[in-house]
């Protein structure tokens, strides 16, 4: 396995690598999780590209693989990431509409950037929006592969609708890789107490340039051991999950949960629980359809669908 070195470098050499782009076709992220359901990894990789408003922008796939148990696994297809790229700001969206700062590359010493995100409420199922205010606090470089990257040292406190705060963490944006210790989905953390969440630590990036590499101080989770290389040039997670072919809400839900089938044809979708165990097969016809879930007890719950997709939700 190859692991990366930190080395001082002046600013300078940082101020000519932007050209070198974070979102580009070829980068793929595996992210380490460990939520409140169980342990695995996310694969984040290129899908295609698309227009949202007045940008051209790149769709990456968030393919989830998730052990419950030492013998229960899932492999899913949890949605995905639109990222944009402009003179060394990433911006980027979950749902494919409102767009912010993800990342800043341009940030100078000392200077501070924000990125918004949605926080959820476990016991309401409200959304509102936190704030992360990130201030850099040290420049330098990083030696991978025999490539040096610049980076930042970074401190965040993120900030709630109401007034909270979180206390003042760390982490480290590097060129290519992204941030080291967070998700490349900032809001995941705070909807972990509703859907279970789906990311963690980075644990491996792959370019064409760089190659295959791994994060440094990241090691297996729980039951899953595995290798970088073996991660990220399979493409059994990817063929395992089609397109997502159903969408439910509300979530949470209590007594019903809508669940809208946008293809013409009748689907057979499956009802797992969090650990893994069939409770119902469903027959959902073309349209919207409506489910009652009043028996089940409060918890995560997943809809598998036979040809490919899932829908996750709450049941409070």
């Amino acid at each position: 396995m190859k692991t990366l070195l930190p080395l001082l470098f002046l600013l300078s050499f940082f101020q000519s690598s932007f050209s070198q782009k974070f979102v580009r076709n070829d980068a793929q992220w595996v992210y380490n999780f460990h939520g409140a359901h169980g342990v695995g990894y996310t694969l984040i990789s290129y899908e295609q590209d698309t227009v949202i408003g007045n940008k051209t922008v790149k769709q990456f796939g968030r393919f989830h693989t998730q052990a419950f148990s030492v013998t229960d696994t899932i492999n899913i297809r949890t949605g995905a990431i639109f990222l944009f790229e402009s003179n060394g700001i990433v911006e980027y969206s979950i749902e494919g509409m409102d767009f912010d700062t993800l990342y800043n590359f341009n940030a100078a010493l000392g200077e501070v950037f924000d990125v918004d995100s949605l926080f959820t409420e476990r016991d309401t199922g409200l959304y509102h929006y936190s704030t992360i205010f990130s201030t850099v606090t040290d420049t330098f470089s990083y030696q991978i592969n025999g490539e040096s990257l610049f980076a930042k040292e970074i401190e965040y406190e993120q900030q709630y609708f109401d007034g909270r705060q979180d206390g003042i963490s760390h982490d480290t944006l590097v060129q290519y890789l992204g941030l080291m210790r967070r998700y490349i989905d900032p809001a995941d953390l705070s909807r972990r107490v509703v859907d279970g969440g789906e990311g963690g630590y980075l644990r491996c990036y792959k370019n064409n340039d760089l190659g295959t590499t791994e994060s440094p101080g990241r090691g297996n989770v729980g039951s899953f051991v595995y290798d970088c290389e073996d991660l990220v040039a399979t493409t059994s997670i990817k063929n395992a999950i089609a397109n997502l072919y159903i969408s439910s809400f509300p979530n949470p839900a209590k007594e019903n949960l809508k669940v809208k089938n946008t293809t013409n044809l009748s689907l057979s979708v499956d009802l797992i629980d969090a650990q893994g165990r069939q409770l119902k097969q469903l027959n959902i016809h073309p349209g919207e359809n409506e489910i009652s879930i009043s028996h089940l007890p409060a918890g995560i719950y997943f809809l598998m669908v036979e040809r490919g997709g899932f829908q996750k939700f709450w049941k409070e």
